[in-house]
């Protein structure tokens, strides 16, 4: 027998922070304010003294957060944090940049030896502002992880069987490319309980994924594909009636080339709850077909989420959102897909202008 004790609320109203490096020459900007993704943001009181994952069948240990830089001149850099079991912790981050080449913007997170992460690109020019979180269960939580090459438009990764009405999965990319383009976003998701699919629009550049299949118990997850023909620049689908204030939607896409050459415009897309039977994906300039795979998570838990849509306007690089009070120690903030969460109308090079950070602070 459990019960729950209510969370006092913070002195101050919690704000979201979501930065971006602003460039003048761009027009105007969309960005999906990033989700308030608040792990068992109850406190589990057993009546009996018994430790809490005997009786809680998700138990949250720690959520660790931080910010780092990937220097110019330095493909990665390495983060210490807390030690953490690597199978039951998983991570998510930002990135403020404004890089014209895939190579030096596209970075990717490696959790190592449950000691550090590992933040890497294949270029050196400029510098990234990254911004991350690792939350760490105790129970109710595993996590696989891996690294793959991609040398074809698709690959299959086999992984330990999971159920994926439980689970959902976060990539992360790097690229060799010089324009952002066909091979610098991964659209990945589960086909089967065993198998992850990641695929990209060219194979030519040979980008390397960081994954992580998480699966929670505590979760009804949904999931589906949509295509976003050329000449359309938004798409809707179907869902089973979910509580949007339980609700992640976590989407991965990729792109075919635009015309026009790097069209970043084409390439970003922003994903949200737009009712609890319908989710709604969207961007600024429809050249070319885009492919977006989501996974629509509620949390059959205490987990809360806070969600919106923030636009940001011309010269504007840093937006504060007040959203309903959580705690900072039991809460991460994420964008739907891992540093990219916006959409833009920017017909330049640079993903920049949809990526964003965010963190929790007082208001």
């Amino acid at each position: 027998m459990r019960m729950h004790r209510a969370r006092r609320s913070p002195p101050f109203v919690r704000a979201v922070h979501d930065r971006r490096r602003a460039a003048a020459r761009h027009v105007r900007r969309l960005g999906l304010l990033a989700v308030s993704f608040a792990l068992s943001a109850l406190t589990v009181v057993p009546l009996v003294s018994a430790p809490a994952e005997a009786l809680d069948p998700v138990a949250l240990k720690a959520v660790q957060t931080g910010t780092a830089t990937l220097a110019a001149g330095a493909t990665a850099t390495t983060v210490p944090i807390t030690a953490v079991d690597p199978a039951r912790a998983f991570v998510t981050f930002g990135v403020e940049e404004a890089l014209d080449d895939a190579r030096d913007g596209a970075v990717s997170v490696a959790l190592v030896g449950g000691n550090s992460l590992r933040f890497e690109r294949f270029g050196t020019v400029g510098a990234i502002t990254i911004r991350w979180h690792v939350a760490e269960f105790r129970n109710g939580v595993t996590v696989q992880r891996g690294s793959t090459v991609l040398t074809a438009d698709l690959t299959n990764v086999a992984i330990t069987a999971v159920d994926p009405a439980r689970s959902f999965v976060l990539p992360s990319l790097r690229s060799p490319a010089i324009s952002w383009g066909d091979s610098d976003f991964v659209r990945a998701r589960l086909t089967g309980g065993s198998n992850l699919e990641l695929a990209i629009g060219v194979p030519a550049a040979n980008p390397v994924v960081e994954w992580q299949v998480i699966e929670y118990s505590e979760a009804r997850v949904q999931h589906g594909t949509l295509t976003i023909k050329s000449g359309v620049s938004n798409g809707t689908a179907p869902v089973s009636a979910v509580a949007p204030g339980k609700a992640w939607l976590i989407t991965s896409f990729h792109s075919a080339s635009g015309p026009g050459g790097p069209n970043i415009g084409s390439r970003m897309v922003r994903g949200s709850i737009s009712s609890p039977t319908e989710i709604r994906f969207d961007r600024l300039i429809a050249p070319g077909d885009m492919e977006v795979a989501w996974s629509l998570v509620e949390f059959t838990d205490a987990t809360e989420v806070r969600h919106g849509v923030e636009w940001f306007n011309v010269g504007a690089s840093q937006r504060s959102v007040p959203i309903a009070a959580v705690d900072p120690a039991r809460s991460i903030a994420v964008a739907g897909y891992q540093t990219a969460g916006g959409a833009t109308d920017s017909s330049d090079r640079a993903a920049g202008v949809a990526l964003f950070t965010s963190r929790l602070a007082d208001a």
